[in-house]
């Protein structure tokens, strides 16, 4: 688990550093030629851009720095979800299933999931876990108790349903399967996470 979490911050730096790069690259077609100076390298180093910026604050970064959503940010990551929710605005609420959510799913379901072949698949079933919009924890309660439900349209096109039992939230799928909220309220420049104790059936 610590060397997944190596390489997934190790992955964040490097599309940080793609920016970076391409503003270099801007410049020097500019004809701006940078003095190799090791006191310029560091200023360039320490001198980060708004985009750079809201990638390091995205709900992606947070969910990489999240041990309990580890399986999810790297299925991101093979997926390109990364790319939507680390660098466009949303704002997006994003409904992660925890690695042991993940783990209980049939091993026949994880390897559908996982093949190379039916990656169109898990495209699809992690989009319907990132709602368009910004809901926390407190937005959902109040919106549920107006009405009873909340409809939430999801990035894949599917509608999900929150609802409580007691006094958790819980998120429906149109399959009827259910799944609690866990730890809530994981604050990103581009929207919100919430953990997720089980992963919805949603293709």
């Amino acid at each position: 688990m610590k060397k997944q979490f190596i390489f997934l911050f190790a992955f964040l730096l490097a599309l940080v550093g793609t920016s970076c790069k391409n503003e270099s690259k801007s410049n020097d077609a500019d004809g701006v030629s940078p003095t190799d100076t090791t006191q310029q390298r560091i200023v360039e180093k320490k001198t980060m851009t708004e985009a750079e910026k809201k990638v390091l604050n995205s709900v992606f970064s947070k969910i990489m720095a999240t041990p309990e959503l580890g399986k999810f940010a790297s299925a991101s990551v093979t997926s390109g979800l990364h790319e939507i929710i680390s660098k466009e605005e949303g704002p997006f609420t994003v409904l992660a299933p925890t690695n042991d959510a993940f783990a209980a799913l049939p091993q026949s379901k994880m390897k559908a999931l996982l093949d190379p072949d039916q990656s169109e698949q898990l495209i699809l079933l992690l989009k319907n876990h990132v709602v368009t919009g910004n809901f926390n924890s407190a937005d959902l309660l109040q919106s549920i108790k107006k009405s009873g439900t909340f409809p939430l349209n999801t990035l894949g096109g599917a509608v999900l349903t929150a609802r409580l039992k007691g006094t958790d939230i819980y998120i429906q799928d149109a399959n009827g399967v259910e799944a609690k909220l866990g730890k809530t309220d994981i604050l990103g420049g581009n929207g919100v996470v919430h953990l997720l104790e089980k992963v919805l059936n949603t293709n």
